[in-house]
Formats: C-alpha cells, structure tokens, sequence
C-alpha cells in the first residue's frame, strides 16, 4: 500500500485465480456413479490478476472517506463441458467489477454507503448481480458494536436461470472484553439465509 502526506490512498493486490467449472446432466435411469466426477465434466483455468483501489479522507477532522476499487482489473473466462451432445455450454465470466462508496466515522458510529458500477452477469443458477448497499456500526464504549445494514440487487431479472435476489438484510454483533474478540453476524432474503461467527485474541 502506498500513501502519501495528503489524504489519497492508492493499494494494488495482486493474487492468484483458479477458475473451474463442473457441469453434468443425465437422467435418473442414465446416472452413472463412475462417470459423476469425470474429468471430461470439468474445465479449469489458472491466471494471476490484480485488484487496486483508491480512498480519499476529506472533513475537518477526516471524518468523511470517499473511495473506489476495481477487481479482477484483468478479464478472465472459461467455457464448461457439456455432457450432452445437445446439451449448451455455460461461459463462466470474471469481468473488471468497479464498486464506488463513502463512509462517515464519528465517535461512536461508522455510516457507509456503496454501490457497484458494473453488473456481474449470472452463471449457473445465480442471478445478475449489481449491488447498491447502506450500513451503519455503534460503537458501546468500546466493548460492543452493533451492525446493520441492507443491499439492494439493481441488475435482478427474470431473464437468467438463476434465483431472483432482490434485498438483503445484515445484522451483527461484535463483543470485545479483555483482550478477546467475538464477532456474529447474520443475513437473511428472500433467497438466503447466514450466519457467522469470529472468535479472536489478541496478545
């Protein structure tokens, strides 16, 4: 990460993809338990790719951080192997995705707003995804913070064979007494249901 004496942050994170498709479709009577995981249903792909970002601290006391990223800066895609003659192949895309945002920190709250420039397209039984997201975390001296937070899917349709996401909800909790950090967060849509739980020490 670079910085300079101003406010601008730049970061650049290089990494490492592996992209692999499975893809298999037979009847009951034709199902083979040999032939499941063969490799002829699978395709792979190796490549290293970048993310970069910028963030920008602005206010009286930097309150305010403005920033924008872009991953997977290099296109990648993979076509899948279909097991059947008439069967169609799927085109697994890895696009550049460019996600702008802009949070507020205070005291005893962060406020954050974000939303995606770019639509990532469905694959398999996914649907087209284009976020835009409000959060908020309250700081309880210190000890606790309490999250929420909604996204809403700009880019779901009915056009894809994927499962319509519209708006998620995130709650969470995080504890940190005497050194030891425990962190539960939830979501829940339409579509999805998740938890999480951290459990952290520091020395």
């Amino acid at each position: 990460e670079l910085q300079d004496s101003s406010r601008l942050q730049l970061g650049v994170s290089p990494k490492y993809v592996q992209l692999r498709t499975f893809q298999y479709t037979e009847t009951v009577s034709g199902f083979e338990d040999d032939e499941f995981d063969s490799d002829e249903y699978q395709t792979d792909k190796s490549g290293f790719n970048l993310d970069v970002g910028a963030a920008y601290a602005f206010g009286s006391r930097n309150q305010w951080n403005a920033g924008i990223a872009v991953k997977n800066l290099i296109p990648m895609e993979l076509d899948s192997a279909a097991s059947q003659p008439d069967e169609e192949e799927r085109t697994l895309e890895l696009d550049p995705m460019v996600t702008a945002g802009i949070a507020h920190k205070g005291e005893f709250h962060v406020l954050t707003a974000e939303v995606d420039l770019t639509k990532k397209k469905a694959f398999g039984y996914e649907d087209d995804t284009q976020w835009v997201a409000l959060g908020a975390e309250f700081d309880a001296f210190r000890y606790a913070q309490l999250r929420f937070g909604v996204r809403q899917n700009l880019a779901s349709n009915d056009d894809n064979d994927g499962i319509e996401e519209d708006t998620q909800f995130t709650a969470g909790i995080g504890l940190s007494p005497f050194g030891a950090r425990l962190d539960i967060g939830g979501l829940i849509s339409d579509a999805d249901l998740g938890a999480a739980i951290e459990f952290g020490a520091a020395f």
